[in-house]
């Protein structure tokens, strides 16, 4: 009679790892290149780098199981050996791909895909090798379930993208409301900002920005449904707590924009002149379409929109209320607190991204 829990078990070589078979090392070595390779869709959605992020703790699972399960004399050590030769594999071999992939353009080695290379090893050590075959099961169960708590830490901002892309969809035309639990992480930026519900609106919450003296400070909106054909002007307010205006500059690109190289000409700008108190502003799509000077912005894909502020004396703080697409009688002109930028004034037109 065959033993039940023996017939459950995945089956295993003689030296007591997973038989991974011929598509195993196939895989590892996909894994290999996709990893070398680096993320090539620079604008895909937040939830595609989470998920590729992913990809270390995977080849790193994969890479060790085949490491320690082909080779008979790490099959046959003591479980803490196969773990110090795991880590250790997962350290230089990781250092090793994060300076071919820095090599090969893809920025400086990253930190945090070198902690994923270490619980990609850990994955491959404790669920499918023979190293916890030895201990006792509560010991096993207990590993196990650290390295799964691990796991599901990593997953927290794959989870955050899915969640906020979500809400970002169901809210649209609303691109930014800053009642979301995780709002904040579609926004970046040289300017400090947070969301608050500060003393003179305790009821909405506000994207605080504080811009520093910096030649450039600024925050930009980075994830966004960028199709905003069909409406007619882009709407928000801001609220300058100072009694001294405070000027700002709002820019548009699409992703041609960032292709060309961020010229300055290539792009929407228009400089807003803030009173002390709330400003609504409202920005025809028509004049943000027509902004670029050879060619036509493709409403369709509209990448970003910045705010940031150019060289000055002191730091200044600005409040950020909802922004959205409007149309119709929503859409109708407003008193106009904006111009377009004054060149070798207030904003050179060096290209930038701020």
């Amino acid at each position: 009679m065959v033993d039940a829990a023996a017939a459950a078990q995945p089956p295993h070589n003689r030296s007591g790892g997973l038989r991974w078979g011929w598509w195993g090392r196939f895989l590892a070595l996909v894994l290999l290149v996709l990893l070398l390779a680096g993320n090539r869709w620079p604008y895909a959605p937040r939830s595609f780098y989470a998920a590729w992020d992913q990809g270390h703790i995977l080849a790193f699972a994969l890479w060790t199981a085949l490491l320690i399960g082909h080779i008979p004399r790490l099959s046959q050590r003591s479980p803490l050996y196969q773990l110090t030769v795991a880590l250790c594999f997962a350290l230089i071999f990781g250092l090793a791909t994060e300076t071919l992939q820095a090599l090969g353009g893809n920025g400086p080695p990253d930190l945090l895909d070198m902690g994923r290379n270490l619980i990609g090893a850990l994955t491959g050590w404790a669920f499918f090798t023979s190293g916890l075959q030895a201990c006792p099961p509560h010991h096993r169960r207990r590993v196990r379930l650290a390295v799964g708590l691990l796991i599901a830490t990593s997953l927290l901002p794959l989870g955050r993208a899915l969640v906020d892309e979500h809400q970002a969809r169901r809210a649209f035309p609303v691109l930014a409301a800053f009642d979301g639990p995780f709002e904040s992480d579609r926004w970046s930026g040289s300017a400090r900002f947070d969301i608050v519900r500060p003393p003179f609106a305790p009821e909405t919450p506000l994207l605080r920005i504080d811009f520093q003296t910096t030649h450039y400070s600024g925050v930009a909106l980075d994830h966004f449904p960028g199709d905003w054909r069909g409406y007619e002007a882009l709407e928000f307010r801001l609220y300058n707590p100072d009694t001294a205006p405070l000027i700002l500059v709002c820019r548009i690109n699409d992703k041609d924009h960032n292709l060309a190289g961020y010229r300055y000409d290539d792009r929407f700008n228009r400089q807003l002149t803030l009173p002390s108190g709330w400003s609504r502003i409202r920005l025809p799509i028509a004049q943000i379409a027509a902004a670029p000077q050879a060619r036509t912005m493709r409403i369709e894909e509209i990448l970003q929109v910045g705010l940031f502020t150019v060289a000055l004396q002191t730091p200044r703080t600005a409040y950020l209320d909802r922004m959205r697409l409007v149309s119709g009688e929503l859409a109708k002109p407003l008193q106009d607190v904006s111009k377009p930028p004054q060149p070798g004034n207030l904003v050179d037109k060096a290209a930038s991204k701020f």
